[in-house]
């Protein structure tokens, strides 16, 4: 199995090293932090949830997210998604995942905040 090497910004990575897993979670983090039309030179790219966090929480808004997520979680060959969960709660909206790192018995669960009053997204796991 390839070992994979990043550069982190994020603290808890000692000499801004990250490496597998931990750079796998940090990478899809930073996508999710993304809003859709922000990235240059790539429209499409982006998270979903910031351009409906203001919205009536629809059965069509939860699985407009779900779909957006899948996708993201699809794009990264390093993870593969077990389960996604999405909740409103009175601030914003709560994204619970299950991961697993491919080819590992490696998993985690996320619980992703996205808050309304913030333009970066809050990670409990």
């Amino acid at each position: 199995m390839a070992t994979y090497i990043g550069f982190s910004t994020n603290p808890k990575f000692k000499n801004f090293k990250a490496t597998d897993f931990d750079l796998a979670l940090e990478d899809l983090l930073n996508h999710f932090n993304i809003r859709i039309g922000e990235k240059l030179m790539n429209p499409e790219f982006g998270c979903v949830v910031w351009d409906v966090l203001f919205e009536n929480f629809t059965d069509d808004v939860r699985a407009e997210i779900i779909e957006n997520i899948g996708q993201i979680i699809d794009s990264e060959p390093r993870l593969n998604l077990v389960s996604i969960n999405v909740d409103e709660y009175d601030q914003g909206l709560q994204i619970d995942l299950e991961l697993q790192y491919v080819n590992s018995p490696l998993a985690t669960s996320l619980s992703v905040f996205f808050d309304q009053n913030s333009d970066q997204i809050y990670v409990a796991g």
